[in-house]
């Protein structure tokens, strides 16, 4: 422990020393230079990046491909063309009361950044976040999950080969090394992971009035409503809940089903599965498993009190403890009390509950806290119109799920328990970024000395008034 408390202090003052003296006053070359040998080095070790995900869960290597790689290497494409926009001044006016003056927004890098990564999404969700902090001139140290140690372990490689330990560093271990990290006094944490841990992370951080960045999750709701295309649909929702295995903070938990397409959802769900997945889920080749025993059990776990108390399985339901699989299954029938309808699942598995009055539902999703996704599928702009006037959410997408995510000119982020802060592009640069207030006043007269005392002048009273009626 000690040598781990000397390895973070040590880093930590190189990365601050640096970023003070060098890295502040850089140049945006700097920055991009950065940015594109990372960019290059992924790009030469594509097969090295399936291989290690492939390796912790099995995920498939097309999925890795288009999931990890394209998103990662899209990101950085997407800072390099428009850093330059992002990083200019920003003019503000002032107004009368501001004659003589010059006012702007000056966009300036936060500092040493703290990234900690999850699981779910090994590599991309590492990356993305240092994408940003580089792009706004900050440095980074990097906490990967554990529970994914050959993707782990791949993005220290990788950080040794970019980069210098005073630009971006990684530390592996479990999460005694967040611990130790959290202790140090960082401009910015950006920490993705359940909301659990994002209130001890925002703890931490308090004790330094750090800014955090929190990407949590959440129930993410889907309304499906009588006038949706349920075919549409059915091969939406499966492929998101299917890819990744619905480790995934956007995947739907609970969908709302109009009662009178109840069973031609479910109908329409077998049809897409034999569309999309004619030879079967096949490990590996395309599905992966959940991530490790622990979270196989837990997950198993809930739909076992489910079944327990009434719940059925009307689409998937098999289980393979051995290799930790579960199909893509949709339960109904599931009390409220249960955790599959309080928890979030983060595995394929959704909940399904028919419903007769849209408003009742939107009312109980009220009651619920705020989740990082909300969806709708439905023809009627009526419908949609509604949901998304009196839904709360972090992100909300119409007539699909998930790929909302993607969207690079969109800010990514929850709402309350779902999240603080916004992710990706521009949203995820001004994360890192201080905007810093500049104001540059002429020297003598000013409009300003109008209104020094002394107050008893009657013209002065005058001037206030009239600046409090009209401007």
């Amino acid at each position: 422990m000690e040598a781990l408390k000397n390895q973070v202090s040590e880093v930590f003052a190189l990365q601050r020393e640096y970023f003070l003296n060098h890295l502040k006053s850089a140049p945006l070359s700097a920055r991009k230079s950065k940015l594109k040998k990372l960019k290059k080095w992924i790009l030469s070790h594509e097969d090295e990046i399936c291989t290690a995900i492939h390796a912790d869960f099995k995920k498939p290597y097309f999925e890795t491909r288009i999931s990890e790689i394209f998103p990662t290497v899209s990101a950085i494409r997407h800072a390099l063309q428009n850093m330059e926009n992002w990083a200019s001044d920003d003019s503000a006016q002032g107004g009368l009361g501001y004659l003589f003056t010059s006012s702007k927004i000056r966009k300036e890098p936060k500092g040493v950044s703290l990234v900690i990564s999850p699981w779910n999404y090994p590599f991309m969700l590492a990356l993305e976040p240092a994408i940003s902090a580089i792009a706004a001139g900050c440095t980074v140290m990097l906490k990967p999950s554990e529970n994914t140690p050959h993707t782990s372990g791949l993005l220290k490689k990788m950080a040794e080969e970019v980069f210098k330990p005073e630009e971006l560093a990684v530390f592996l271990g479990d999460y005694t090394v967040s611990q130790e990290l959290l202790k140090k006094p960082f401009n910015h944490i950006f920490f993705t992971g359940s909301p659990q841990v994002g209130k001890i992370v925002m703890k931490a951080a308090a004790e330094h009035l750090t800014s955090v960045t929190l990407e949590l999750g959440g129930m993410n709701p889907a309304v499906i409503d009588e006038t949706a295309d349920l075919k549409d649909a059915a091969e939406k929702i499966l492929w998101a809940k299917a890819m990744n295995s619905a480790q995934t903070c956007v995947s739907v938990n609970e969908m709302y089903v109009h009662e009178s397409v109840k069973e031609k959802l479910v109908d329409a769900l077998h049809r897409a599965e034999k569309k999309l997945y004619p030879n079967g889920y096949k490990q590996g080749d395309a599905m992966s498993v959940l991530v490790n025993d622990q979270h196989f059990s837990n997950v198993k776990e809930m739909v076992t009190e489910a079944l327990g108390k009434g719940a059925k399985a009307v689409f998937g339901g098999e289980m393979d403890d051995a290799n930790r699989w579960i199909s893509p299954t949709v339960m109904v029938n599931v009390p409220k009390e249960c955790k599959l309808r309080n928890e979030e699942i983060f595995a394929p598995v959704v909940v399904l509950t028919a419903y007769s009055d849209l408003d009742q539902v939107i009312s109980d999703l009220q009651e619920k806290p705020i989740p990082l996704s909300a969806y709708i599928f439905s023809k009627s702009r009526k419908n949609q119109k509604k949901f998304l006037a009196r839904i709360q959410a972090g992100t909300t997408c119409v007539n699909d799920t998930t790929i909302q995510f993607a969207q690079p000119n969109l800010p990514f982020g929850g709402h309350g328990n779902s999240g603080v802060g916004k992710a990706h592009g521009k949203f995820g640069f001004l994360e890192f970024t201080n905007q810093r207030a500049e104001l540059r006043q002429r020297t003598g007269f000013t409009s300003a000395k109008l209104i020094y005392p002394p107050y008893d002048k009657k013209w002065k009273q005058l001037i206030v008034k009239a600046f409090i009626k009209w401007f």
